[in-house]
C-alpha cells in the first residue's frame, strides 16, 4: 500500500473516533462500519475501489 492510502486509513480511524466520542456514533454502530468496510474490502469491488482512490490521490497535484 501506498503512503498516501495509510493515511486516508488514519484520517478514516480519527473521523470514526470523533464521531463515537461526540456521540454521533455509537460503538455498536462503529463496529458494524468497520466489519462492513473489510469484508467489502476482501470482495472483487475492494481492489477497484483502491485504484479509484490511488487514482484520485494522484489527480490532487495536477488541480
Amino acid at each position: 500500500m501506498t503512503v498516501f492510502v495509510w493515511v486516508l486509513i488514519v484520517l478514516a480511524g480519527l473521523a470514526l473516533y470523533g464521531l463515537i466520542r461526540h456521540g454521533h456514533l455509537g460503538y455498536g454502530s462503529a463496529v458494524v462500519a468497520g466489519v462492513f468496510g473489510f469484508l467489502l474490502g476482501t470482495t472483487d469491488v475492494g481492489q477497484p475501489a483502491l485504484r479509484l482512490i490511488a487514482d484520485l490521490i494522484n489527480q490532487i497535484p495536477q488541480l
